[in-house]
């Protein structure tokens, strides 16, 4: 398995040092980077050998269902720029969330919304297809967006997108918000392409004194056949460094996961 932290790209040197094998950076983040900015940012990870093998934040400003979508022409410009410079920091992987951007409206039908973010999500693995990019749905508690809160309704989301470049992740703080049993995990097999980890009750890094028994979730994550990369996706409290949250960290990482 190999371990990454959601984090700034400036971070990366530091993230290096602790062991940490990639760093999870921000789509939105990343795309509003002047050129010159965002090749320094390239050579330095290429300087590292260090790269943003995975990416959050996909979309921000963009809207995916409801009356008022983005217009497809200005979505795909977006996401095909956005791949292009994920592919140059060397992403592999993009995960997909944006509450925002999927929330269906009031009143709106559901089945259409959808139809919609099926639509959306089926264009976004045609952009990162050339760039041998996965696109990862993710399934996020119910508490931030209306729609898709399950592992389990992800995988049939996945099924009726049906492109390659497109799969899903599990993210253990979500599952854990939503009582999810996490052999939906093992159900998700070959689909599953990314994870996410944080304390599942308050979304902190995880702790070696937390209540929460890790293992259960690399238990599922073994037994779907998942031996690919994790990110720490956390809130880090106030007063933490991220290099101490980071470095605290990685001992529980490889402790259950390795």
């Amino acid at each position: 398995m190999r371990f990454g932290f959601c984090s700034d790209i400036t971070n990366a040197p530091v993230l290096k040092k602790i062991g940490y094998n990639y760093i999870e950076y921000s789509v939105k983040n990343m795309v509003q980077l002047p050129e010159e900015t965002f090749r320094e940012h390239v050579a330095m990870l290429k300087d590292l050998n260090f790269f943003a093998e995975t990416f959050n934040c996909f979309y921000s400003d963009q809207i995916v269902v409801g009356e008022d979508i983005t217009p497809p022409d200005i979505l795909r410009e977006y996401t095909v720029s956005a791949m292009d410079r994920v592919a140059r920091l060397g992403g592999k992987v993009v995960v997909y969330g944006s509450s925002r951007a999927r929330n269906i409206p009031e009143g709106f039908s559901k089945e259409r919304a959808y139809e919609q973010f099926c639509q959306a999500a089926r264009m976004t693995g045609e952009a990162a297809a050339p760039y041998g990019i996965t696109v990862v749905l993710e399934p996020l508690n119910i508490k931030e967006t209306n729609f898709f809160h399950l592992v389990e309704e992800g995988i049939q989301i996945v099924r009726d997108v049906n492109h390659p470049n497109v799969q899903l992740l599990a993210d253990m703080y979500h599952v854990c918000q939503m009582k999810e049993d996490f052999a939906q995990i093992v159900s998700a097999g070959q689909m599953l392409r990314h994870v996410h980890i944080a304390e599942p009750e308050n979304r902190t890094p995880p702790s070696f004194e937390d209540a929460f028994d890790y293992n259960l979730f690399a238990q599922a994550l073994q037994k779907a056949g998942y031996n690919e990369r994790l990110s720490v996706e956390p809130t880090i409290p106030e007063g933490e460094s991220l290099e101490h949250a980071a470095e605290r960290v990685l001992p529980i990482l490889k402790k259950y996961f390795s």
